[in-house]
């Protein structure tokens, strides 16, 4: 798949279902390297901020993930 195509599901995915991680680019839109694509579309001026997120893994360490949302930009 293209990386426009990628750029183009990702930024759906953000505006209807409000966030995406990782895991949800890979299954949703077969993206491998979801942080590159966000970097493109920060790139081309759409607004996303970061929120890192921790769980504890089933060997009790403890995992960090990142949650891509859109920023609201109303003033």
């Amino acid at each position: 798949m293209q990386t426009d195509s990628q750029c183009k599901m990702i930024l759906f995915y953000l505006k209807d279902r409000g966030s995406i991680n990782a895991k949800e680019a890979r299954q949703l839109c077969q993206c491998e390297r979801l942080a590159a694509r966000i970097k493109d579309l920060r790139r081309k001026g759409i607004p996303i901020k970061t929120e890192t997120k921790t769980y504890i893994n089933k060997n009790g360490y403890p995992v960090r993930y990142a949650v891509y949302r859109l920023e609201d930009t109303e003033c």
